[in-house]
């Protein structure tokens, strides 16, 4: 998007939560590549993460502030946007790390 600049880019499996199932479905069927961009001009930043199988975005979610961002375990991450609770399941550790203290 319009100034902006991708702050870490990433490996992990994605996941969307069901509440109607209580459970986490594989949004990306493997692994996707995420970046974290921030922009110059609000100063916000937002994760985007595309399929590698099938190049579906399947994260768009800002990361504000209101944003509670936990460390379920090293590898799996999770948080929530207004549309989604997302699930990352990340392909290292050293990625693991480096997305969750890019901000």
């Amino acid at each position: 998007g319009m100034g902006e600049t991708s702050v870490v880019a990433v490996r992990a499996a994605v996941y969307h939560y069901n509440p109607g199932t209580n459970t986490w479905a594989s949004a990306d069927r493997g692994l996707s590549r995420l970046d974290l961009y921030h922009s110059q001009q609000t100063r916000r930043y937002r994760v985007v993460g595309v399929s590698a199988k099938t190049g579906d975005t399947v994260i768009n979610s800002p990361l504000t502030r209101a944003v509670v961002y936990q460390q379920v375990t090293p590898l799996f991450h999770q948080w929530s946007d207004t549309l989604f609770s997302y699930g990352v399941n990340f392909a290292t550790l050293e990625e693991a790390q480096g997305f969750a203290q890019a901000d």
